[in-house]
């Protein structure tokens, strides 16, 4: 296992919680820990690295990687974009990246989906890549912006790049 797969395992196991502590409005004061209500339950899910079906049904091989986001409450703006990475000898090395953005107002509760992010395969070499998801939106008149999340699992697929 390389330095580089662990520091990604450990980062998807960390950047979750770390998320949540900040969307739900986790504030430290000198005095002690004081825990405020939630501001908002937002979260980002993202899936693993996949081919493509759609891609796939038109003869060709792509690697793909979807995301999506939900709120309890409503978002304006969202702007919800999904990035795909491959490891390489050198370090990670940036693929492909798509931005869903709502023409309208976001209800709460209503999953926001970002399934456009691909790249087409230029040979069948062994590649091994991940995902990241980030948002941006505007939440009772605030801009919030999220960490990036990170697939869980890196996945090796014969699609080279």
């Amino acid at each position: 296992m390389t330095y580089s797969s662990i520091r990604h395992k450990i980062q998807a196991a960390i950047l979750p919680s770390l998320l949540f502590l900040i969307m739900n409005g986790l504030i430290v004061s000198q005095a002690g820990a004081i825990v405020t209500p939630p501001l908002t339950k937002c979260y980002i899910t993202i899936d693993d690295p996949h081919f493509s079906s759609s891609i796939r049904k038109k003869g060709r091989e792509a690697v793909k990687v979807d995301a999506s986001s939900r709120c309890n409450k409503e978002v304006t703006h969202l702007k919800l974009t999904v990035e795909i990475h491959k490891l390489g000898l050198l370090g990670d090395h940036f693929v492909q990246s798509e931005t869903a953005a709502s023409d309208s107002p976001v209800a709460p509760n209503t999953i926001f989906s970002n399934s456009k992010t691909f790249k087409e395969c230029s040979n069948s070499k062994k590649t091994v890549y991940f995902g990241i998801a980030y948002a941006t939106a505007i939440i009772d008149g605030k801009f919030m912006r999220t960490l990036r999340v990170l697939s869980a699992h890196n996945r090796e697929l014969n699609c080279g790049t």
